[in-house]
């Protein structure tokens, strides 16, 4: 090998060096140059032969040589092959040769040291191959960054294409239940149109029937009157014994606690309410024209006042009722801040009427329709603890869920929608819930 070659070696070893300590641009020659330590020696004739030792670690090895064994001593170096043994050696003069034995035999030639040719060489070229090392180190630091962002670019697309794939499945099966829910409501509706027509055919015979049996009746009911009215013992003034009669009427009604108005006399809506309420406590069959009816008001009357009228206290139901209906009204008219009211003063007149559980329903509903879910819920909630079994309750259960779902706490909302099957397996409200549970994305 050539001089040349030596040198370019030399400069192998310093990228190599470079690559294994980069950005370090105040190196030392020493430290660049540690652990290299070169000759040229006479080997077979052939003159300006390279030996290159190179250390890694503690272990020396001879720069293309990988079959060769190379152990550093005291003053040199001992290289062994298969078939080969060699000592490199200084001696006290400083020289340095190299004897080695092999087929041919024993050899032995000198070696000139290349230590300072390296140093020159290695501080000539250093701050260039440093600076090359860091223009190189900075592009492939650069590169990296560029690769590094491309990757959370590519990372965020596949996220991207992640989501609206879930969101896309998500909606193609909200898709298909509307789908399949039109289809079942337009199969109700052409039912229930049907229906409607053979009803409306029915209730107009029916309309003509009764038409027909309140003429009758009115008919009946004055020839009743007139003979009433015929009696001797009916002698006085018709007007003034019919008013002092509505009057005493209403007297009693208030006393049995069935009549919130005034004793004015006056046969209004409040007071034919009343009469109905009571004719039905004491069994005895009303119809409207009988409200005006003297013989009729005289049974009523002559029932009141020989009763013990606190066995038949009905205002209280009559009270219940007509809060109640004011505020369904209310709810049918989308005025729901006065129904919330009438069933607020409902639930506390009368917490253990007939109406109470009703009340906490409809009043979910009065919430729902104001857009108030956590109180629509709770609402909704009350009727199902008052009455379980009721038959709200079902209904009652899957609003809870639905009032959750609302506010945005889904795990609660699918947990209540799936009680509702397990409840009520065969109830009808558990198509709706399970509908409502897609719409979430229960399950998915």
């Amino acid at each position: 090998m050539s001089i040349q070659k030596v040198k370019s070696f030399i400069v192998c070893l310093s990228l190599t060096f470079y690559g294994a300590s980069a950005g370090a641009e105040q190196t030392s020659v020493n430290e660049l140059s540690d652990g290299i330590v070169a000759f040229l020696c006479e080997i077979d004739g052939e003159k300006n032969n390279p030996l290159i030792f190179v250390k890694e670690k503690d272990i020396w090895s001879l720069s293309g040589a990988t079959d060769l064994s190379v152990s550093k001593t005291e003053r040199g170096f001992m290289l062994k092959r298969t078939n080969s043994f060699g000592v490199l050696k200084e001696e006290d003069d400083g020289s340095w040769y190299l004897e080695y034995l092999d087929e041919t035999g024993s050899n032995k030639t000198k070696c000139n040291s290349q230590t300072k040719f390296v140093e020159t060489f290695i501080e000539a070229v250093s701050p260039k191959i440093i600076k090359n090392g860091n223009t190189l180190a900075n592009e492939v630091f650069n590169t990296k960054l560029e690769l590094e962002s491309e990757k959370l670019k590519s990372e965020a697309l596949e996220k991207k294409y992640y989501d609206i794939s879930k969101e896309f499945t998500k909606y193609r099966g909200k898709l298909e239940a509307e789908e399949k829910k039109a289809k079942k409501y337009i199969k109700q509706y052409n039912e229930q149109k049907k229906q409607a027509s053979i009803k409306s055919t029915e209730n107009k015979e029916l309309r003509n029937k009764i038409l027909l049996l309140e003429e009758n009746l009115a008919s009946e009911t004055k020839k009743f009157s007139d003979i009433i009215l015929g009696n001797s013992n009916f002698k006085l003034d018709e007007k003034k014994t019919f008013t002092t009669t509505i009057k005493q009427i209403q007297i009693a009604l208030l006393n049995a606690g069935c009549y919130d108005g005034s004793p004015d006399g006056i046969m209004g809506a409040k007071t034919r309410y009343s009469i109905s309420k009571i004719s039905k406590r004491f069994e005895i069959i009303y119809s409207e024209p009988m409200a005006d009816n003297i013989m009729f008001l005289t049974k009523i009357l002559n029932g009141i006042n020989n009763t013990d009228v606190s066995k038949y206290r009905c205002n209280s139901d009559h009270m219940a009722l007509f809060l109640y209906e004011t505020a369904l009204k209310s709810i049918s008219d989308n005025n729901f801040k006065l129904a919330i009211t009438k069933l607020d003063e409902l639930i506390e007149k009368f917490p253990m009427g007939e109406f109470i559980t009703s009340a906490h329903f409809s009043k979910g509903d009065a919430y729902s329709g104001l857009e108030d879910w956590e109180s629509a819920g709770k609402s909704y909630l009350e009727n199902f603890r008052l009455n379980p079994d009721g038959k709200h309750a079902a209904k009652a259960l899957m609003n809870v869920g639905i009032a959750l779902g609302k506010m945005q706490k889904i795990n609660e909302a699918c947990n209540i929608l799936s009680r509702v099957e397990v409840r009520f397996p065969r109830n009808q409200i558990v198509e709706e819930a399970q509908y409502e549970m897609q719409i979430l994305g229960c399950g998915s």
